[in-house]
């Protein structure tokens, strides 16, 4: 699949949505959440299987002077977070991480250049087959009295929804450190660790963001609006974070390097 994005939305989006409803063949509706993302972009106006048709749409928006982009799904947020952080201790110029595999590396604070933080929030859904027995006077007469209950079976559905903090930290490259408040272990923070796991993630990413002095911080996909809003009405929050990630922090490091 081909993302059409937006990196920027320079003056009133308001006035932009009629041609670029057009150009996509949309309604204006379906474009004016994505033109209205927060600092103008990025946002995800389109998906398409082929390039071809991607790359047309992305001149014709260029013509009208947007600042537009094509992606590929698969590669744009593949293994993004692939470096799961597990254990870590805070040095005084690197942070020593390892992963659940064993896994190690060195994270030096000056070399990290963008931090997105974001909430993963994936819903499961279950279904399950409830009998229940009942009494049933007409089974009792016709059987003599051997059998006076009935059994009926229903369907019953529940949607459980598991949500969890995640700071990606960027050291230059497409790859990121995810560090995930539910896999973290904090016996790293020493004596600062505390009681609630909560507590213990905001102080992680207190002292990253002191320590790490030149990086790009940004909240934006910690709320789920924001991530659908960016990700478009066919890509799913649900499996498509790492695509919201890598667009946010590539805008990061545009906006740092802009004179």
């Amino acid at each position: 699949m081909h993302a059409v994005v937006i990196e920027r939305v320079v003056g009133d989006p308001a006035a932009l949505i009629p041609e670029v409803a057009a150009a996509l063949g949309v309604t204006a509706y379906d474009v004016r959440a994505s033109l209205q993302a927060p600092g103008g972009g990025p946002a995800i106006l389109a998906v398409h299987a082929d390039a071809a048709a991607t790359g047309a749409i992305v001149s014709t928006l260029r013509a009208i002077g947007l600042e537009a982009s094509s992606l590929d799904v698969a590669l744009g947020g593949a293994s993004i977070g692939d470096f799961a952080v597990r254990h870590f201790e805070l040095g005084a110029d690197a942070l020593a991480v390892d992963t659940r595999d064993a896994r190690t590396a060195e994270l030096r604070y000056a070399s990290v250049d963008v931090i997105v933080l974001a909430t993963s929030i994936v819903s499961t859904e279950h279904t399950e087959i409830v009998r229940e027995r009942s009494f049933s006077p007409g089974r009792t007469l016709l059987t003599g009295g051997l059998v006076n209950t009935r059994t009926r079976e229903s369907t019953q559905r529940s949607t459980h929804v598991d949500s969890e903090e995640i700071a990606f930290v960027f050291t230059g490259g497409p790859q990121a450190f995810r560090f995930g408040e539910s896999a973290l272990v904090f016996q790293g923070l020493g004596d600062a660790m505390q009681p609630a796991r909560t507590a213990n993630f905001r102080y992680l990413l207190d002292q990253l963001r002191g320590r790490c002095a030149t990086a790009r911080f940004d909240d934006r996909l910690r709320k789920r609006a924001q991530q659908v809003q960016l990700l478009g009405r066919l890509l799913s929050p649900d499996e498509h974070l790492g695509v919201a990630v890598a667009l946010v922090a590539a805008r990061l490091r545009r906006d740092r390097a802009a004179p």
